[in-house]
């Protein structure tokens, strides 16, 4: 199983529409969106592989969103083998 974590930043007036998309997307999951960045449209998300579509996929797709600035990857792991 890939596991990815992103931070996602989205622009804030379309942060719920955004929000809504991420969370329609397969394996995605929002954990936090921080507090200290109020107004700026950042969100904690990991995206897991899943039956329907792989990690990498699904990354792709977050960063082509409508209202997505930019989707950092911070964190990734594939076990070996896969």
């Amino acid at each position: 199983m890939n596991i990815a974590s992103l931070i996602v930043r989205a622009r804030p007036e379309h942060l719920a529409g955004v929000r809504s998309a991420l969370l329609a997307l397969p394996g995605v999951d929002i954990h936090h969106v921080d507090p200290r960045h109020d107004g700026q449209g950042r969100l904690i998300v990991t995206v897991e592989d899943t039956a329907d579509a792989g990690a990498a996929d699904t990354v792709m797709c977050i960063h082509r969103l409508d209202h997505v600035l930019s989707a950092t990857l911070v964190f990734q792991y594939a076990p070996a083998g896969a």
